[in-house]
C-alpha cells in the first residue's frame, strides 16, 4: 500500500465524529455567549448557565444538529461519489474508443461465452426451474402401482382404496386417457382427451372460464354425456365465442354437451390434451383388479413430505396384499412428484450443458483476463505517470475496474442478443419431446442471470490484471519508459491461464467426443424393422358404431386390402402398436403346466398377416399368420426371441402354450407358439428389445378392444411417400368414411423423432467444444505471441552470438508448449472423472473410451502446435540488427 493510501486511511480512521464536531460547536456557542454576558457584569459561572438557558433543551439542539450534519455528510459522499463514478466511466469510454479492436476482441469473446451460457440457462429456466402453471405444483403426486420394480397403471378397485385410505391427501383423482373423434358440423377430427373423475381439476387448483365443472351426477351410469373443452379447442373449433356452452358434439359417435372451458394454457401432464369426459367406475371394473388402466394424480395436504407420503403408500400396498393375494402378490404403490415426472431426466440433461457452456465461458474469460493483461502492460508508463502525479494504488484500482464495468455493460448488451437468437433456435430445433421447450425466453430471472454472470466475469477475471498493473515498479517504470514493464519472460499468471485453458477444453471436447462416437454407434444399429420406405397412420374407429368387437375386427381386416389396391403400394396391414410408438399393453403370460407365480411380463400388439413382412421383423423360426388363424381356430401367437427365451429357457417354444389376456386362473384360454420373431428395439436403437409377443387379428379378445380404444395403425410400404398417404385414407374412406386418419409419419421420421434428444445434446455439445477449441487455440496464439515481443531483444542477442533459426524456434516451442501439456494431462485427469456424469447418455462406448481421449488429445496438440509455431517462426526470424537497437 502507498504513502498516498495510507494517509487516505488514517484520514478516515481519525475522522472527526458527528457527535465530537456538534458538541464542539455547541460548546463554542455556549462559551462566546458566556462571555458577552460576563462582560455585561455578570460572573462566568451564573453567565454559562444563561447561555445554556438560553439554547434550552441542549441535547434535543444536538441531536437536530447531528441529524442535519449526517444528512449533509451523506449528500456530500454522494455527490462525490457519484461525481467520481462519471469520471471514471466517462474515462474508461475514452479508453475503449481509443482501442477499438482490444475493446471489441474483448466484447466479442465475452460476449459469446456470456450469451451462450444465458442461452443454456434460458431452456434450463424454461424446463426445470419456472414452477409448472397449476396450483400448488409441489404438492401434486402421480400414484402408480409397481410390479418387480416396474411401474404401470392402476386398476379401478385401488384408485377408490386410494380414495378411501390416503388421509395425506385433500384430493385423489383418475385419469383414463383416449382418442376421440369429435364431429360437429361437417367434418370430423381425432383428438386425445380423457376421461377424469369429477375432482381432476381440484388437484391443479383450476375453475372452467366458462361455464362449469364436472360433478358427481355427470359421472354416474346412464347420465346424459358431457365435455369440457381446452381453451385451445374453445378457440380452433369453436371461434372463442361463449355461445359454445350447451352447444352439441359427436364424441366418437354418441351426443355429448359441452358445459365449461378451462384456462388457457391449462395442461398439468403436457399431455396437449384437448376435452375431458366424466369416468364412470362401473363394478364390473372395479371388481377386475387386474385390469390396470387408470393414471392417479393426488393433491397432498400442506406441509406433508414424499417420505411421508411413500410411507402412507406402502401401507396402503401391504393392506391390499393381504385383502387380495391373489391380484396383488408383489405388487406395490409408488408416489412421485408430478413436476419431476414431467421434467424426467431432461434436469440432468440440460444441468450437463449448462455446465459444458460454462467451461467455454471460463476458457472465454481466461482469454479476456490474458488481454487485459497485455492491456495492462501496454499502459504501464501511463499509471506510473498517474500514480507519480499523486493518484493511489485504491484510486487506479477503483479506474481500473470501473473500465471493466464499462466493457461488462457493453458485454451484457452484446450476450442478451445473442441470447435472443440462441432461444429462438432453440425454440425452433430443440426437440418437441423436451417438456415446455417451447416456452424458451427471455425473462426477468434469464435476464438477471445475465447481467450477474456479466459483471461477475468482466470484474473476478479483470480483478488480477487491474491489481499487476497497480503494482508495478514506479521508479523502474519510469527510468524505461514503459518498455521493460510489461512483465517477465517468466509470467506465471499467463502461463497458469493457457494450463487452464487446454485443461477445460479437454473436458469439453473429451464429453463432446463421447456423444459423437454415441452417435455413431447408434447410427450403426439394427433396430431390427425397417425404416425406410414404410409410413404408418392411427385409425380409431366409433365406440358406438363398433362397440361389437368383431364388427370392430372386420373393419380393420377390410382396411389393408384397399390400402394394398393404391399406386404404388407394395404391402399393408395393420397393428396395434407399429414399433417406436408410445403405449403398449403388458400382460402376464402363464406357461401351460408352470405355477402362476412364475409368471413373465410381455407387451402384446395384435396383428393382420402381412405385418412381419411390410416391417421387416424377421421370423426366426416357424411361419407367420395366415387365413388360417381364424377366430374360431386354433388360438396362436408368435413370440420374440427374448420373450421365448424367458419362457421357455434353452427350449424350442415351438408348439408350446401359455396363457394370457382372457379367461382366468381357473379357465386359462391358451395360445399355441407358431412362430418366434427376431427382436425389436420397439423404443429406439438406444433401448434394449422388450419381449413382445403378436395375436392375429381375428383372435384379438373382445377386452382388447376397449383396451386399446378400438384403435389401431395401419403400415405401408412404397417407394413414394405422398402415394402412400394417399392410399391409406383411400383405404380407410372405402370402409367407413367418417373415421378420420391421424399421426401420419414415415417410419425413418419416426425413428429421427425417437433420437432427436440425444442427437440435439451431441450438436450443442459438439459446437460448445468446437467454441472452447477456438478459444483456447487463440489464447495459446495470444500468449505466445506476447513471450515472443517480449523476447525480442533476447533473441536477437541468441542469433547476433550464433544461434541458427532452428535452435531458436526450437527454444520458443519448447517452452510454449510446456504450459500445453501441463494442461492436457490436468484436463485428461478432470475428464477421466467428470464423463462418468455422461453414462446415461452413452451407448456402447464407456466414459473413459480410450479412442476418444486419444483422439481429442492429439487434435488438441496438433491446434496447439499450429498456434504456437506461427508466433515462434515469427520471433525466429528477427533482424539481429533491428532487435538490438529495441
Amino acid at each position: 500500500m502507498g504513502r498516498d493510501d495510507r494517509r487516505h486511511l488514517r484520514s478516515e480512521i481519525w475522522r472527526e465524529s458527528i457527535t465530537d464536531e456538534v458538541s464542539e460547536e455547541l460548546s463554542f456557542h455556549v462559551e462566546m455567549r458566556a462571555r458577552e454576558l460576563a462582560a455585561e457584569g455578570m460572573s462566568m459561572e451564573a453567565a454559562r448557565r444563561a447561555a445554556r438557558a438560553e439554547i434550552g433543551d441542549l441535547g434535543g439542539v444536538q441531536a437536530a444538529c447531528e441529524a442535519i450534519a449526517g444528512r449533509r455528510d451523506r449528500d456530500m459522499r454522494r455527490a462525490s461519489f457519484r461525481a467520481a463514478l462519471g469520471q471514471d466511466v466517462r474515462y474508461g469510454v475514452r479508453q475503449l474508443r481509443s482501442a477499438p479492436w482490444f475493446s471489441l476482441l474483448v466484447i466479442g469473446t465475452l460476449a459469446l461465452g456470456i450469451g451462450a451460457t444465458t442461452t443454456i440457462f434460458s431452456a434450463v429456466n424454461a424446463v426445470v426451474l419456472r414452477p409448472p402453471a397449476f396450483a400448488h405444483p409441489d404438492r401434486v403426486y402421480s400414484i402408480s402401482e409397481t410390479w418387480r420394480d416396474s411401474e404401470g397403471d392402476v386398476s379401478a378397485g385401488t384408485y377408490l382404496d386410494l380414495v378411501a385410505q390416503a388421509t395425506l391427501f385433500e384430493e385423489v383423482a383418475a385419469i383414463d386417457w383416449g382418442n376421440f373423434v369429435v364431429a360437429a358440423g361437417d367434418g370430423a377430427d381425432q383428438v386425445l382427451g380423457a376421461a377424469v373423475t369429477p375432482n381432476y381439476f381440484r388437484v391443479y387448483g383450476v375453475q372452467p372460464v366458462l361455464g362449469r365443472g364436472f360433478t358427481a351426477e355427470d359421472a354416474e351410469p346412464g347420465a346424459a354425456r358431457v365435455v369440457i373443452l381446452s381453451h385451445q379447442a374453445f378457440q380452433e373449433r369453436f371461434a372463442a365465442g361463449a355461445s359454445v356452452l350447451g352447444s352439441d358434439l359427436r364424441l366418437n359417435g354418441e351426443p355429448a354437451r359441452v358445459i365449461g372451458v378451462l384456462p388457457e394454457g391449462f395442461d398439468p401432464l403436457l399431455a396437449g390434451e384437448a376435452l375431458w369426459v366424466p369416468l364412470s367406475l362401473p363394478p364390473e371394473l372395479i371388481a377386475a383388479r387386474g385390469s390396470h388402466y387408470l393414471d392417479v394424480v393426488g393433491l397432498a395436504s400442506a406441509g406433508t413430505s414424499l417420505a411421508g407420503v411413500q410411507s402412507q403408500m406402502d401401507r396402503i400396498a401391504a393392506d391390499l396384499r393381504a385383502r387380495f393375494p391373489a391380484d396383488h402378490e408383489e405388487r406395490g404403490l409408488r408416489a412421485e412428484p408430478v413436476r419431476e415426472l414431467l421434467v424426467g431426466d431432461y434436469d440432468t440433461r440440460l444441468f450437463l450443458l449448462l455446465g459444458a457452456v460454462l467451461v467455454v465461458l471460463l476458457i472465454a474469460c481466461a482469454n479476456v483476463a490474458n488481454l487485459l493483461l497485455a492491456r495492462g502492460a501496454a499502459r504501464a508508463k501511463e499509471i506510473a505517470v498517474r500514480a507519480a502525479l499523486g493518484a493511489g494504488r485504491v484510486r487506479i484500482l477503483r479506474q481500473l475496474l470501473t473500465e471493466n464495468l464499462v466493457l461488462a455493460g457493453a458485454t451484457v448488451l452484446v450476450s442478451l442478443l445473442i441470447a435472443a437468437a440462441g432461444a429462438r433456435l432453440i425454440v425452433a430445433y430443440a426437440p418437441a419431446s423436451i417438456p415446455r421447450v417451447g416456452e424458451t425466453r427471455i425473462d426477468l430471472a434469464v435476464l438477471t442471470f445475465a447481467i450477474v454472470i456479466g459483471v461477475l466475469s468482466s470484474v473476478a477475471f479483470g480483478l488480477a490484471p487491474a491489481l499487476r498493473a497497480t503494482r508495478a515498479d514506479l521508479q523502474s517504470t519510469l527510468r524505461s519508459g514503459g518498455r521493460d514493464a510489461r512483465g517477465s519472460i517468466r509470467d506465471w499468471l499467463r502461463s497458469t491461464l493457457v494450463v487452464a485453458e487446454v485443461a477445460l477444453s479437454v473436458l469439453l471436447l473429451v464429453g463432446a467426443g463421447l456423444l459423437i462416437r454415441t452417435s455413431l454407434k447408434v447410427a450403426g444399429v439394427d433396430p431390427g424393422f425397417r425404416t425406410d420406405g414404410v409410413v404408418s397412420a392411427r385409425v380409431t374407429l366409433p365406440e358406438l358404431a363398433y362397440a361389437d368387437p368383431q364388427r370392430a375386427a372386420g373393419a380393420f381386416q377390410e382396411m389393408p386390402a384397399g390400402v394394398a389396391a393404391g399406386p404404388g403400394v407394395t404391402g399393408a396391414a395393420v397393428g396395434s402398436l407399429p414399433p417406436l410408438g408410445f403405449g403398449g399393453n403388458e400382460m402376464f403370460l402363464s406357461v401351460e403346466g408352470k405355477p402362476h407365480d412364475e409368471a413373465v411380463v410381455g407387451r402384446m400388439r395384435i396383428i393382420s398377416p402381412g405385418y412381419l413382412a411390410a416391417l421387416g421383423i424377421a421370423l426366426t423360426r416357424g411361419r407367420a399368420f395366415d387365413n388360417r388363424d381364424a377366430r374360431r381356430g386354433l388360438r396362436v401367437a408368435i413370440v420374440s426371441e427374448d420373450l421365448a427365451e424367458a419362457l421357455w429357457p434353452g427350449e424350442d417354444p415351438l408348439g408350446k402354450r401359455f396363457a394370457c389376456c382372457e379367461g382366468d386362473a381357473h379357465h386359462p384360454v391358451y395360445k399355441t407358439v407358431v412362430g418366434v420373431a427376431a427382436a425389436v428395439r420397439s423404443q429406439g436403437p438406444t433401448i434394449g428389445p422388450y419381449p413382445e409377443f403378436y395375436l392375429p387379428l381375428d383372435q384379438a379378445p373382445d377386452d382388447v378392444w376397449n383396451w386399446i380404444q378400438r384403435t389401431m395403425s395401419i403400415v405401408v410400404t412404397g417407394s413414394h411417400t405422398p402415394s402412400l398417404v394417399a392410399a391409406i385414407r383411400a383405404g380407410v374412406r372405402e370402409v367407413d368414411g367418417t373415421v378420420p386418419v391421424y399421426a401420419v409419419s414415415t417410419m425413418r421420421d419416426a425413428l429421427r423423432y425417437a433420437t432427436a434428444p440425444a442427437r440435439f445434446n451431441t450438436l450443442l455439445l459438439s459446437l460448445l467444444g468446437m467454441l472452447g477449441l477456438v478459444l483456447a487455440a487463440t489464447g495459446i496464439y495470444g500468449v505466445v505471441s506476447y513471450f515472443a515481443n517480449l523476447r525480442t531483444r533476447e533473441i536477437g542477442v541468441r542469433m547476433a552470438l550464433g544461434a541458427t533459426t532452428r535452435s531458436v524456434l526450437t527454444l520458443m516451442m519448447r517452452q510454449a508448449m510446456l504450459p500445453v501439456a501441463i494442461g492436457l494431462g490436468l484436463g485428461a485427469a478432470a475428464a477421466i472423472a467428470a464423463t462418468r456424469l455422461l453414462r446415461a447418455s452413452l451407448f456402447e462406448v464407456t466414459p473413459t473410451d480410450p479412442l476418444t481421449f486419444a483422439l481429442v488429445l492429439t487434435a488438441l496438440v496438433a491446434v496447439a502446435l499450429i498456434a504456437v509455431v506461427i508466433p515462434a517462426r515469427r520471433a525466429s526470424r528477427v533482424d539481429p540488427t533491428r532487435a538490438l537497437q529495441t
